[in-house]
């Protein structure tokens, strides 16, 4: 009988939405887009290019690619150790916004624990398993990059509905993961807010919305 333990129906949406709040509320941060390197150290992560990696394997990226099973990044984790745990990420690829929110998945699968769940890289897990934890991952960095409480923030003191280039525009985050996370947000039945995540980046989010109201005003003025 197959087991449905990581069926997608068992994520427990809510409790990764708020480990990703949580990390950004305890951070020094204050500004949007994230500054990803800074938010990384203060949790304990150092990052290891795939470019140094294979110049010292004397190999190409590709070949480490191969070698990784991933031609993103992965988190490579010092159980038992007070060693920082290491992403190393494809330093070669152009979108700087892929490799955001690849760093930030990586982080994610550290503070949801999956790191614990294996003793190899999580790649090496059955594909189910696998895969679950690679959803998870990827809602902790939609979170992180674009926090849903700043989503309603923005609509609430614009006044008008927000699209996925007025994400892409804000966060730094690629067309594709601003659609996704323009529709995860379309779907809440009622508004996530957070007070503190809101006086803590309000600064930030006041001066995007003062872009977004010239920008509208321009357009509309045409």
């Amino acid at each position: 009988m197959m087991n449905n333990k990581f069926c997608y129906e068992n994520h427990d949406w809510e409790k990764i939405e708020n480990s990703a709040l949580m990390t950004l509320k305890e951070s020094s941060l204050h500004s949007f887009p994230i500054s990803i390197s800074p938010l990384l150290s203060e949790n304990n992560v150092a990052l290891r290019k795939y470019s140094s990696i294979a110049r010292q394997r004397n190999m190409s990226v590709k070949e480490l690619c191969d070698n990784l099973t991933t031609s993103d990044g992965l988190l490579l984790s010092k159980v038992n150790s007070k060693c920082n745990d290491i992403i190393a990420y494809n330093d070669t690829i152009a979108s700087k916004p892929r490799i955001r929110f690849t760093l930030s998945h990586e982080l994610g699968h550290k503070k949801l624990g999956h790191n614990n769940l294996a003793s190899e890289p999580l790649t090496s897990l059955p594909e189910n398993e696998y895969v679950f934890l690679e959803q998870e991952a990827n809602f902790f960095a939609k979170n992180i990059l674009a926090p849903l409480p700043c989503l309603y923030y923005i609509e609430q003191q614009t006044h008008r509905d927000l699209t996925a280039n007025d994400i892409e525009f804000i966060f730094d985050v690629s067309k594709t993961a601003s659609n996704n996370i323009l529709n995860n947000y379309q779907k809440l039945s009622f508004p996530i807010k957070d007070e503190f995540l809101i006086y803590k980046f309000q600064k930030s989010l006041n001066w995007w919305i003062s872009i977004l109201n010239m920008i509208h005003k321009f357009n509309t003025a045409i």
